[in-house]
């Protein structure tokens, strides 16, 4: 069955609001996934640094004899 009333005009600009939202959203998306991206290529490993190591390694505490 098709539809009743396809004025392709109406629909054009009904769904012109919609269509630059989902368009945004998906470019928001990409960018938060490229910043990541650049922010983890900043942050990587130093040669010879362990894999999965963020932080430093806390010094064990001193001990007094």
């Amino acid at each position: 069955m098709s539809a009743p009333d396809t004025n392709l005009e109406r629909q054009k600009k009904q769904h012109r609001w919609p269509l630059i939202g989902m368009a945004l959203a998906v470019l928001v998306g990409v960018g938060l996934i490229v910043v990541w991206f650049f922010e983890l290529s900043y942050k990587g490993n130093e040669p010879g640094e362990p894999a999965g190591v963020t932080a430093p390694q806390a010094e064990p505490p001193a001990t007094t004899q």
